[in-house]
């Protein structure tokens, strides 16, 4: 294994970990925008919901970094791989300022 893919997968390591923890409740505090939010914005938004999408969002980028190595050779696929996480991305964007909002 060389060092490119060893730091790759250990960099993939950290976004499932960090997915762990948000599902778990332990990580709002690395949720941008929600932990520098005043009580009255926090009081708006599902929660639960918004550590889904979060730790969603961690789990895609830590599978794209699985995939890096697998696909280092043809660089469509990584164009492809890469049109796949920002498109999803944008669909967390999109959810947390709809789904995860409190009516």
């Amino acid at each position: 294994m060389t060092l490119k893919v060893f730091i790759t997968l250990m960099i993939a390591v950290a976004f499932f970990i960090f997915a762990y923890i948000v599902v778990k409740g332990k990580g709002d505090k690395f949720i941008a925008g929600y932990n520098t939010a005043s009580e009255e914005e926090k009081a708006q938004v599902n929660v639960q919901r918004l550590r889904i999408l979060v730790a969603l969002t961690s789990v895609l980028a830590g599978a794209f970094c699985c995939m890096i190595p697998l696909l280092a050779n043809n660089n469509g696929a990584i164009v492809g791989a890469t049109v796949v996480l920002l498109c999803s991305g944008l669909a967390v964007v999109v959810l947390a300022n709809t789904w995860a909002r409190k009516k």
